[in-house]
């Protein structure tokens, strides 16, 4: 806690050393702290309880499988003994490779009859693997592989509970959610445990009640309904039933807010605690029966905080270079004029202006149209529209408001552009309208007078950000500063979870450069640089041998000089830079001397 950071001097440090914006920034003792805070909230709300078992988390390698992300997860294990949840096969393959002996495996998601092979592979080099059934099929292969070996698997079942969470992913939880068996299944299963001998190796039961569940209601729903199945599989034969794996769901405030936002969470960590273990005992105690050992597979809330978007401003929009409201040297037709001294007129009230300035927007477009006015008429005339519009927003500022200044802001927001790909970094907030909070890291003692849309370098219409986490409400622009010749630098934060595993290769912008930091007594230690990719790693990726393309451009340029149109001395720059450029960044580099 008594340690910090100025962000702004890491960043043009780490440029100095070569990094190259965007920039990932990984702090893997956030990590590792909130590993222990969660495992220390779950054994407060234990011994408050009198609960009679234990608590463990896991992590689900799918929010973010970056290899330094588990390194740190797993390197700090010893203290609160974190699982790893294997969605996939290649996913159990890392985990096996990686978990500490001894190691709890959570293994979730489609499984055919290798991916259960390999996970009996893993518990027989001495990990402790639970196999969680989300379809039936998956137990009929799983007990044809097993017979009567005297290796048992744990066995876990996922129940498609008919409570449904809250919050953006709702969906995936409740009785018409994609995993998980229903109550006639689970039946079928206990039936098929019985006839082969093997009611005593199912271990756990699961359940999801949702990702980013922003009220703590569904969650208890889901706990009472699930420990109640959990006392009836326990009737129906399977006693050493003692895991109970309430899933994901820990939510992030991203917006601040601490609502019951999608974006939020109207609960703290202790109140989530508390309602696990509580509802779980009471259920148990009422019955007589002995407390299951809880898991939480709190990916999110473990990763999503350790890790930073930064990307370069790199310039603005044409609106702060119009030409100033100086009549253009031709006649304005009568009607036009009028609407212009309309608006230009100062003794009316903002209502009024506001319907001026419509009145304007809509003439201009209308005369332009049919050829009435010039280019210079019309361009003159958008920009008295637009003074008009921020003179009513300043005058506004100090009354009170009878105009949407909300809607206001959004419309007179300019449009910066950043060195950055939108659907590689921030995939979430173009699919599913997901927030970030975003910061300027530097001048954070000026008051910044501009509002800001950020565009990204895409050369599409949809990489654009519109929404910003404002102070108590999502806004439609963000505060910025004048830009200057210095580098002006803004910080994405909450990106840790999800953000680099969904990045897409629209337009062939690759992984930015990702380095990870470890804050001590005397600064800032950079730990490990891991390189963006290059523009021959991204073509590769799409079917692309860099030397064919390298052979192709030498032979169109021999062919050339073999016509006369170019001579050896661009023929060799051509195909130099054209070399160069294969090995270079995705992004934007810092620009030469021309």
């Amino acid at each position: 806690p008594h340690r910090s950071v100025q962000l702004a001097d890491v960043v043009c440090d780490l440029v100095e050393r070569g990094c190259r914006p965007p920039l990932i920034l990984r702090f893997p003792q956030i990590i590792n702290h909130r590993l222990a805070t969660i495992q220390s909230t779950f054994e407060a709300a234990l011994q408050r309880n009198e609960y009679q078992a234990g608590y463990r988390g896991a992590y689900p390698i799918k929010v973010n499988q970056q290899h330094r992300v588990l390194a740190a997860i797993l390197d700090d294990s010893e203290h609160h003994s974190i699982g790893l949840e294997a969605g996939s096969k290649p996913e159990l393959m890392i985990a096996m490779s990686l978990q500490n002996p001894g190691g709890l495996i959570l293994c979730n998601g489609f499984k055919d009859a290798e991916y259960l092979r390999t996970a009996l592979h893993a518990q027989a080099l001495g990990l402790d693997v639970m196999i969680i059934i989300e379809r039936l099929d998956e137990l009929s292969t799983l007990l044809k592989l097993t017979g009567s070996s005297d290796d048992r698997p744990k066995i876990g079942l996922r129940a498609r509970l008919r409570g449904k969470g809250s919050g953006k992913w709702a969906a995936s939880s409740g009785d018409r959610s994609k995993f998980g068996l229903t109550s006639a299944e689970m039946l079928t299963a206990i039936e098929w445990l019985s006839e082969h001998d093997a009611l005593d190796d199912l271990r756990l039961l699961h359940f999801h009640a949702g990702s980013q569940i922003s009220d703590l209601e569904p969650l208890r729903q889901s706990l009472r309904e699930a420990a109640q199945l959990m006392l009836e599989l326990r009737r129906l034969g399977a006693t050493r039933l003692d895991h109970l794996d309430i899933g994901g769901g820990l939510a992030v405030d991203y917006d601040g807010s601490q609502t019951a936002s999608p974006l939020s969470r109207a609960y703290t960590l202790d109140q989530y605690a508390h309602t696990a273990v509580s509802e779980v005992a009471a259920i148990c105690n009422r019955a007589g029966q002995a407390h299951p050992h809880l898991i939480t597979e709190a990916g999110r809330a473990t990763v999503a905080h350790h890790s930073i978007l930064v990307v370069e401003v790199i310039g603005e929009d044409g609106t702060l270079h119009e030409r100033p409201d100086v009549k253009p040297n031709e006649s304005i037709p009568e009607a036009l004029r009028c609407a212009i001294d309309e608006v230009q007129h100062y003794g009316i009230d903002a209502a009024q202006k506001q319907a001026n300035i419509r009145q304007l927007n809509s003439l201009t477009r209308s005369l332009f149209e049919q050829g009435i006015i010039s280019l210079p008429v019309r361009a003159y005339a958008e920009r008295v529209e637009r003074t008009a519009l921020t003179d009513l927003r300043l005058r506004s500022r100090h009354t009170k408001p009878s105009i949407d200044l909300h809607k206001l802001d959004n419309h007179l927001a300019e449009t910066w552009y950043a060195n950055f790909s939108l659907f590689q970094s921030l995939p979430d907030h173009w699919a599913i309208d997901h927030d970030f909070p975003i910061v300027p890291l530097q001048r954070l003692n000026e008051e910044p007078l501009h509002r800001v849309h950020i565009g990204d370098i895409t050369c599409d219409s949809d990489g654009e950000i519109r929404r910003f986490v404002g102070q108590r409400r999502i806004e439609g622009f963000l505060p910025a500063h004048d830009l200057t010749a210095e580098p002006y630098y803004l910080g994405i934060f909450l990106v840790g979870a999800y953000q680099e595993i969904l990045g897409d290769l629209h337009n062939l912008f690759g992984d930015p450069d990702a380095i990870e930091l470890a804050v001590t007594e005397k600064g800032v230690d950079v730990r490990y640089t891991d390189r963006g990719s290059s523009i021959q790693e991204v073509l590769h990726q799409v079917g692309y041998d860099h030397e064919t393309l390298l052979q192709q451009i030498t032979a169109s340029a021999h062919g050339a000089h073999a016509e006369g149109k170019l001579d050896l001395a661009k023929l060799r720059l051509i195909t130099e830079q054209y070399r160069r450029d294969l090995m270079g960044y995705t992004y934007l580099e810092p620009p030469e001397s021309i």
